[in-house]
C-alpha cells in the first residue's frame, strides 16, 4: 500500500480543503467526477479512501502545529 504523502504533495483539491468540512461528493464535484468513480480512481492511485486521506492530512497538520508552537513545553 503506498504511503500517504504530505500536504505539499497532496492532490488538488485536498491541499486547499483539508481543514474544511467537505464531503467526498463535494470533492468529486470540484473536479467534475461522480462520487463512485472519484472514490475508485482515488483509491487506485493512493491506496486509501479520500476521507482516510483527509484525516491523515488533518492529523499531520495538527502535529506540525503542536511541534511548531511548542505546546508541550515543560
Amino acid at each position: 500500500m503506498p504511503a500517504l504523502s504530505s500536504r505539499k504533495n497532496a492532490p488538488h483539491p485536498f491541499q486547499e480543503h483539508f481543514r474544511e468540512e467537505i464531503s467526498v461528493k463535494e470533492l468529486a464535484a470540484s473536479i467534475d467526477l461522480i462520487v463512485s468513480y472519484f472514490r475508485r480512481l482515488f483509491h487506485d492511485a493512493y491506496g486509501y479512501s479520500p476521507m482516510q486521506y483527509i484525516i491523515h492530512l488533518r492529523i499531520e497538520n495538527a502535529r506540525d502545529l503542536l511541534i511548531g508552537n511548542h505546546l508541550f513545553h515543560h
